[in-house]
């Protein structure tokens, strides 16, 4: 198999990974935000779901930042931009 094609594969299979990604880190930050609305009494916090969805979002944060930095690689790898 042709280099050039197994990397572009590579990439794009880390671009669909990403793109999984981002939508549930979006989802997580919705809920979040709507959890945590400015009109909701302090006691009616329901802090352990919360603090649950934030570290759920933590972990995304960190496996996107990696998928990006693989996928800047991999454009090195093929001499393209960052953008691909």
């Amino acid at each position: 198999m042709n280099e050039r094609v197994m990397f572009e594969g590579m990439r794009a299979e880390k671009r669909r990974s990403l793109r999984d990604l981002v939508t549930r880190a979006n989802g997580l930050v919705s809920a979040i935000h709507i959890q945590t609305h400015p009109f909701l009494k302090v006691e009616e916090l329901r802090v352990d779901q919360i603090a649950s969805q934030a570290r759920d979002l933590e972990k995304h944060v960190y496996k996107i930042r990696a998928l990006m930095d693989e996928i800047a690689a991999l454009n090195r790898e093929l001499g393209e931009d960052e953008d691909g």
